[in-house]
């Protein structure tokens, strides 16, 4: 299956993992592919403004300001099944500890008091 794989490149924002698109790869050739993984690139000068030193004396309303967008995608062909690997769900540590404080004014008196709803929740 690794020879089958494609690599990619587009600045077609709404392509979706999973769907299928047909590429003209040779003049003659048309070949129907799956996208199974989508890298996707925003280039946004606008939001790197805001990183520009104040002390570099720059107008930044002189900046020619500019966006672009790229995305690279991971295909294989239609006719091949994809199953992504399986990944085990994360398991949380099995304490946390943490500071309980309450909104009464007579919290001292409640130092040990830890209130739980009906599921168990702090």
């Amino acid at each position: 299956m690794l020879n089958n794989i494609l690599k990619a490149k587009s600045n077609i924002y709404h392509l979706s993992l999973n769907e299928s698109i047909k590429i003209n790869i040779q003049e003659e050739t048309t070949k129907e592919y799956t996208i199974i993984a989508k890298e996707q690139i925003l280039i946004d000068d606008a939001i790197l403004a805001n990183t520009i030193n104040t002390n570099d004396n720059l107008n930044i309303k002189d900046l020619n300001l500019s966006k672009s967008y790229t995305n690279n995608l991971t295909l294989i062909p239609s006719f091949l099944t994809f199953t992504p690997s399986f990944k085990s769900k994360p398991k949380p540590p099995i304490n946390t500890m943490g500071i309980v404080i309450g909104e009464d004014s007579n919290i001292e008196n409640q130092r040990n008091t830890i209130y739980t709803d009906e599921y168990g929740r702090v």
